[in-house]
């Protein structure tokens, strides 16, 4: 069994330290809890890649602890928080290993995945109690919340009366996607923290391991049949298989969307886009619905045009 190195463990605060200071602001900070939940990966991250496999299993291990402590009010933060900071040590143990950076974000997110998953149903099992009951019974006092907040900012009552009489159904639909939605979502925080992997790398005189550059990756070719048999499914009338269908089209949309932003980067690193106008777009295309869209279908489409290709050739 590996031993912990003691000579080591003052280093370790910059792994579990960072991470809580995180994950307490992704707490008390609604607006954008999101985002610093989605960061809270990044310490573990770094400290395995800098200080080796046993050091940043501890690390990990130790921030994990902590946050069941601090956290021992909320059961769903305590899941979320420790998911983040075990996805960026998977992250790390994968690229250390050398897999593609495509292949390390599937493999880390398909295992945080399953094991929240296991976890949850294990609980609803032992428990006697429905997941999804219970989610639906949150998503109804949010609702209830959002209607009240409607009624104070005299918006018409025919929208507050809609969202009323909707309340049910949106809350059964919503708490039925939540695997889907925790799909998609690990797989964005997972290329997130590659993203920002090579600048703090540099910064940090890191020595990472090479791998290809994500403004030049494409999505398996076969994904699309993926696509195609999720966008049949819709159509059909059985509500459960649409529901399935959903589940998993969420996931396969995000990877579309990282090819569709990667040929954006590759057009803006090929014309030498000034730094404030890739800022201005990229936060266009994360903010505005119709500019992700039109991102996704340009990760689609490219499947067929390889847009890339079209501009390499054109500028030789």
């Amino acid at each position: 069994m590996p031993q912990l190195n003691l000579a080591r463990l003052k280093p370790f605060g910059w792994c579990v330290l960072p991470s809580l200071l995180l994950a307490e602001a992704a707490h008390i900070i609604p607006l954008f809890g999101f985002f610093m939940a989605a960061m809270v990966p990044f310490p573990s991250l770094l400290f395995r890649l800098k200080h080796g496999p046993i050091d940043g299993r501890w690390a990990t291990a130790i921030t994990c602890v902590f946050i069941f402590v601090f956290f021992s009010e909320s059961g769903t933060d305590r899941i979320v928080f420790t998911a983040m900071a075990v996805l960026g040590l998977l992250l790390g143990e994968s690229l250390h290993r050398g897999l593609l950076p495509d292949v390390a974000i599937a493999a880390s997110a398909g295992m945080v995945w399953g094991g929240v998953w296991l976890i949850v149903s294990l609980t609803s099992l032992l428990s006697g109690s429905s997941f999804f009951q219970h989610v639906e019974a949150v998503l109804h006092q949010s609702l209830e919340l959002t209607i009240a907040l409607y009624e104070e900012m005299k918006i018409s009552a025919d929208t507050v009366a809609t969202l009323r009489t909707s309340m049910d159904r949106i809350a059964f639909v919503l708490a039925r996607l939540m695997p889907g939605f925790s799909a998609m979502s690990l797989l964005f925080v997972a290329w997130a923290q590659l993203l920002m992997l090579q600048p703090a790398g540099h910064r940090l005189k890191m020595i990472l391991p090479e791998s290809p550059r994500l403004n030049r990756w494409r999505a398996p070719e076969k994904l699309v049949w993926g696509l195609i048999g999720c966008g049949a499914m819709l159509l059909m009338p059985h509500v459960t298989l649409r529901l399935v269908a959903t589940n998993v089209l969420l996931p396969i949309l995000v990877v579309y969307f990282f090819q569709g932003i990667g040929i954006v980067s590759f057009f803006l690193e090929n014309k030498t886009a000034p730094r404030w106008i890739r800022i201005l777009i990229y936060i266009t295309v994360f903010f505005q619905q119709v500019a992700m869209i039109l991102v996704i279908l340009l990760g689609i489409f490219d499947l067929w045009i390889d847009f890339r290709k079209l501009a390499s050739q054109r500028d030789a």
